[in-house]
């Protein structure tokens, strides 16, 4: 490959020498990406679940291209593949149940139904996120509709600590455009739980038995109790309960959960993971998940998620700086190439690997994520459901609010590609996949992103939709970004006492 070489001089708050950032300058880059991305969305490897044969085959086919690259195994170890013990199993219906206590003289006790229809009309569904069981008895505090916003200052949450947060389904009195992103349980969750609630319980009118559930919380198959997969001994994960009931929320007073799971199995993924040596032992993470969504249940005409964007195009662009880097003259700190397994159950592998790095946790200075970098996307979800044309040209870059020199580092990177990228600090990777691990162990975090679009997570995320010359730009933006990011002087502070008082969530 013939790589064509741009110097640059870096203005930030702090020093650097000349950088050379490396692009590709040949033409047989797309023809690479679109390759390798024909592969991995295609029949052959149907919807890469993990665990599972496809989801091994994909492995080992990552494998083989960083061997074929001339990659080190795990940097110095003797494999590619980093085994990820993992678990399965199914949630015991008939075991797991809810005892609400209410200020009024009655109290229900309502067994967990795997059906559509709700035995007189009442019930509830919670979808744990971890295979850990629960028993737990609390109080109750009722908190209107969970909306937490600086404008309305409003916090429906206040005063929650230790107890069970319940809320009224819906916004109530508020306009979309005032609730934001707190329409959506997830992050009515995600703010009890911050607020130190022992769980979130979302009241909903009582359901017929002909009535399906609301559309927000409806699983695609058509299957509430679908086989989970997580790491082992883990540990429980923030309940989020639906309650259908014909009580007030307003009423309850205390609550009482057991989770129980049934056919628990042992099984494990893998990570694929190659080092590329620098000049000092130190080293940036770069990462992107393979596995995705596997087959579509009675769907003859789409059989599988091809997960084209989600993640195919994270991986061919992690194939493609693994080749750049293993041709340049590697000055500087090194990379350690990683593809997770498990994402998409719960950022499994990237969880294992955080916890069993293949070097000394002082010698990672930073970590870049690429998850979707092949599409012509929105920067939220608002607008993908709006008649609008995306910027071709954008880019997301979310970093560690907590580490405030990426933004310089992200400057320096973003002005060498023909990329819109907007710089945004987090506070938390919750919603940005297999970087969340990363943050939470206080590594300093970059996760660079081509935008959301309406086929996420669906059969119709097809590589007939990417744009691969956007897809090529993003590879550039990475390259410049882990050049910088090599030759910086100084380690990357992160701090987690540094936050931004208005994060950008998407959504």
């Amino acid at each position: 490959m013939n790589l064509n070489s741009i110097v640059i001089i870096l203005l930030s708050s702090f020093t650097f020498t000349q950088i050379r950032v490396i692009v590709a300058a040949d033409n047989n880059v797309i023809d690479r990406l679109k390759a390798d991305v024909a592969y991995l969305s295609g029949p052959e490897l149907a919807g890469r679940n993990v665990p599972g044969p496809y989801g091994d085959k994909t492995a080992h086919w990552v494998a083989g291209r960083f061997a074929e690259i001339g990659l080190t195994p795990a940097v110095g170890d003797s494999a590619f593949m980093q085994k990820v013990p993992l678990i399965t199993g199914l949630l015991d219906t008939a075991e797991t149940m809810i005892l609400y206590r209410s200020s009024q003289p009655q109290g229900k006790n309502i067994t967990c139904l795997s059906s559509w229809g709700l035995e007189n009309g009442q019930g509830f569904y919670i979808f744990p996120k971890r295979l850990a069981p629960m028993d737990t008895s609390c109080k109750a505090l009722y908190c209107g509709h969970g909306i937490v916003s600086g404008d309305l200052e409003r916090n429906d949450f206040r005063d929650v600590d230790g107890c069970a947060a319940v809320v009224s389904s819906g916004i109530g009195e508020l306009t979309p455009r005032e609730a934001g992103r707190f329409m959506f349980t997830p992050f009515k969750a995600a703010a009890a739980d911050q607020a130190g609630a022992a769980m979130l319980v979302e009241v909903y009118p009582p359901l017929g038995k002909d009535m399906a559930l609301p559309p927000r919380i409806q699983r695609k198959s058509g299957e509430v109790n679908l086989p989970l997969v997580d790491l082992p001994e883990t540990a429980a994960g923030f309940p989020t309960v639906h309650l259908f009931t014909d009580m007030k929320a307003q009423d309850i007073s205390g609550i009482d959960l057991k989770v129980v799971f049934k056919d628990m199995n042992q099984t494990r993924g893998f990570n694929v993971i190659a080092g590329l040596e620098g000049e000092i032992p130190e080293y940036i993470i770069v990462g992107a998940h393979y596995d995705h969504l596997g087959a579509v249940e009675g769907d003859e005409q789409n059989a599988y998620y091809h997960g084209a964007d989600d993640n195919a195009s994270g991986v061919a662009g992690l194939l493609e700086i693994c080749r750049r880097w293993h041709e340049r003259n590697r000055t500087g700190r090194g990379l350690i190439a990683v593809a997770f397994t498990a994402e998409e159950d719960g950022m499994l592998g990237s969880r294992w690997f955080v916890d069993h790095l293949p070097v000394p946790r002082e010698a990672v200075t930073a970590m870049v994520n690429l998850d979707e970098i092949g599409r012509r996307g929105f920067a939220n979800m608002r607008d993908v459901q709006k008649d609008i044309e995306p910027d071709p040209k954008y880019a997301g870059a979310y970093y560690s609010a907590a580490s405030p020199k990426l933004r310089d580092i992200l400057r320096s990177a973003v002005h060498r590609v023909d990329l819109n990228v907007e710089l945004e600090p987090v506070n938390n990777f919750s919603h940005f996949g297999d970087a969340g691990p990363f943050h939470e162990a206080h590594i300093p975090t970059v996760q660079l992103f081509s935008g959301f679009h309406k086929d996420y997570h669906s059969p119709s995320d097809t590589i007939d939709k990417l744009d691969f010359e956007k897809m090529s730009s993003m590879v550039d933006l990475t390259s410049a970004l882990l050049e910088v990011l090599t030759q910086a002087e100084n380690a990357i502070e992160f701090n987690p006492g540094i936050r931004v008082e208005k994060p950008h969530i998407p959504h």
